[in-house]
């Protein structure tokens, strides 16, 4: 792995439980959705940095 794609999904691992831990401690409607948001979206985050650091290591793969 890639030191730049390990650093991005270690990122998006700790946005993801700052936004699961907002979901329990929010107190209104719109704390709730802004915490199920940052969740998703440093979920989708960690995902596209493992995806693409897998796509390069298939390519390196097929280069040797």
């Amino acid at each position: 792995m890639k030191k730049l794609n390990f650093i991005i999904a270690l990122v998006g691992l700790v946005g993801q439980l700052i936004g699961f831990v907002g979901i329990f401690v929010a107190d209104s409607n719109d704390q709730l959705m802004l915490s199920l948001w940052t969740f998703l979206g440093f979920g989708c985050v960690g995902a596209i940095a493992l995806i693409t650091d897998k796509k390069e290591e298939k390519n390196l793969q097929n280069v040797l």
